[in-house]
């Protein structure tokens, strides 16, 4: 009996809403990364 043959590759709309994942989490990241240095340039300057 052969075992039904499944494709490697996910669905297109599985794709798709893993690189939407991807992508909102880049976007997520960046937003977190410019706080960050932000309140830092600010504390700076305070000090200085």
């Amino acid at each position: 009996m052969r075992l039904a043959w499944r494709p490697a590759r996910l669905p297109p709309d599985q794709r798709q809403d893993s690189a939407v994942t991807y992508v909102a989490l880049c976007v997520v990241r960046a937003i977190a990364v410019e706080k960050h240095f932000r309140a830092i340039w600010i504390w700076l300057k305070a000090r200085f």
